[in-house]
């Protein structure tokens, strides 16, 4: 690479499917030690939420800095959804002298080469990280042989932690006896033998971006590449995927920049996956465009001066059910959920998660699953992290509904929403 391209960071950005944060460095999950360390040299994120608990709005939203609502990838890209943008991650930063390449998984448009991206990994080789890593490997080294002359973009996309949990044979099961059951599921021998398999994908998916990241140790341009690790949304379990819970939003997010990132923080500001777009921007000295609708953290990356967001917005509008219109607002302190439509059940559980034995075992402990849902949402996220109890029809809680109602509908206005005119 050429020295002045050296002078703008490179970016690393890899993405993994339905995981939420059950990872070992959020101390959840299964042992991922190349995750540890690269969470030990960046900083972790432990309040990082996705837009949407699906995939493709999710993705959508991190590759444009705005809400499904806003840039039209409302549902799935496999229920005929697409991306249709002249603002992209790969867009802009080609505008602006870098090199695009996308290696694996994409799930923003049937056609990859309508995102931008300007080299493109061959589209017919499933994403396995066990694929996907060779083919980063071999980019890696050729452009530290400087066969390419620009600052790079790459996105890595995997699908092994997608149901079905698929694992390659040198991976050994974890005994059930030693998992984590995340505290909303039942703990039963069907569900630890499900999250099981799940954590044994993670510790492939892991193992794959160990062999990664000791390549790019091993490059000129280390130093001042930044990579970026997230997941889309929340796991394949009932209560996470497709809901605006917080096991369906919370997602993971490490970022390590060797040059200037001093390692083994971790941060606790309320963060959006809209708001990566605008802080890639940031870091390269692009300027924001106004149609984003995040809010760059380039300051709390380099220790300097940052003003926190108070609020954090999510939505659900599409997905396997067909039209299921919600949105939240959500503070450190308050989770507030407007539904739009009613539903003869509580929440929406995915195809791929509704005959799985996790959900088998969480709707016989729950019969109260096939009532009505309520229309409005409240939640003390300090007494009540797991969204077991309802307030929204307390009268003692009635001010703070109507404020976060308030911020929603405002929130709504200001971007466009069209729920706001009964359009589905």
């Amino acid at each position: 690479m050429s020295k002045e391209s050296e002078s703008k960071p490179n970016f690393l950005f890899i993405i993994t499917h339905d995981t939420g944060d059950l990872f070992d460095f959020h101390r959840k999950g299964v042992e991922t030690p190349n995750l540890n360390q690269l969470a030990e040299n960046g900083i972790v994120f432990t309040n990082h939420f996705c837009t949407a608990p699906q995939c493709s709005p999710s993705r959508g939203s991190i590759l444009t800095g705005q809400m499904p609502h806003s840039n039209g990838l409302m549902g799935l890209t496999n229920y005929g959804w697409n991306l249709e943008s002249e603002l992209t991650i790969p867009k802009v930063l080609a505008k602006n002298g870098y090199s695009t390449h996308l290696i694996g998984l994409q799930h923003e448009h049937e056609n990859a080469s309508e995102l931008g991206y300007q080299n493109i990994s061959n589209r017919n080789i499933m994403p396995w990280i066990d694929n996907v890593t060779p083919q980063v490997v071999e980019f890696l080294t050729s452009t530290n042989q400087g066969n390419i002359q620009q600052p790079f973009y790459c996105a890595i996309g995997l699908f092994d932690t997608h149901r079905p949990f698929t694992f390659p044979d040198d991976i050994p099961p974890i005994s059930i006896k030693d998992v984590q059951i995340p505290e909303y599921l039942p703990d039963t021998p069907e569900v630890r033998s499900d999250i099981s398999d799940l954590l044994s994908s993670i510790i492939t998916v892991d193992r794959g971006i160990g062999r990664i990241v000791e390549t790019l140790r091993k490059c000129s341009f280390y130093e001042n590449t930044v990579v970026i690790f997230t997941v889309d949304h929340g796991p394949a379990l009932p209560r996470a995927k497709c809901t605006l819970y917080d096991p369906g939003i919370r997602t993971a997010l490490i970022i390590n920049w060797p040059r200037k990132i001093k390692g083994g923080k971790t941060h606790r500001e309320l963060l959006s996956n809209i708001d990566i777009f605008p802080t890639i921007l940031d870091l390269c000295g692009i300027s924001i465009p106004e149609q984003i609708q995040g809010q760059s953290f380039r300051n709390l990356l380099l220790n300097e001066k940052y003003d926190e967001q108070k609020y954090i917005f999510a939505e659900l509008t599409y997905h396997d059910i067909g039209y299921n219109p919600i949105r939240a607002i959500r503070t450190k302190e308050w989770k507030y959920i407007k539904n739009f439509a009613p539903l003869d059940f509580l929440f929406e559980i995915p195809d791929d998660v509704i005959e799985s034995p996790t959900t088998k075992a969480w709707l016989s402990e729950h019969p109260e699953y096939h009532s009505p849902r309520p229309m409005e949402e409240l939640y003390d996220l300090i007494n009540d992290p797991m969204e077991q109890n309802n307030l929204a029809e307390e009268s003692q809680y009635q001010t703070t509904k109507l404020e976060l109602e308030k911020e929603l509908m405002n929130w709504l206005k200001l971007t466009n929403d069209p729920i706001l005119n009964g359009n589905k």
